[in-house]
Order: structure tokens, then C-alpha cells, then sequence
């Protein structure tokens, strides 16, 4: 699926439906973590193609 499109990248972010819907519909809401124990640095994580890390 994704060795058909070289420059099209999918990221996936682990969340359910209802917190995807908010980020969605409300970009101005999104809170980034600051935790110490984020292990990249604060922010947001995205899974580059794929899907399964994404949703540890």
C-alpha cells in the first residue's frame, strides 16, 4: 500500500474515535504533552506508515 506513493507519508496517532474527532474539530484545543517521562521530547507523537506502534 504505501510503496505506491514514495512521497505521500501516513502518520497515525494512537487515540480512540471521540479524542480524534476533537482534534479534528478543534486544532485550537490541542494540548501537547510535557510529561518528564516523554521519551521524544515534548509535543505530539505520529507513527510514520505505521499503524500498529501508533496504538501501543
Amino acid at each position: 500500500m504505501y510503496s505506491i506513493r514514495p512521497n505521500l507519508v501516513i502518520g497515525f496517532h494512537g487515540c480512540d474515535a471521540e479524542t480524534c474527532l476533537s482534534l479534528l474539530n478543534n486544532p485550537n484545543d490541542i494540548v501537547y504533552s510535557d510529561k518528564p517521562y516523554d521519551w521524544l521530547g515534548h509535543g505530539m507523537y505520529f507513527w510514520e506508515n505505521n499503524y500498529d506502534r501508533a496504538m501501543l
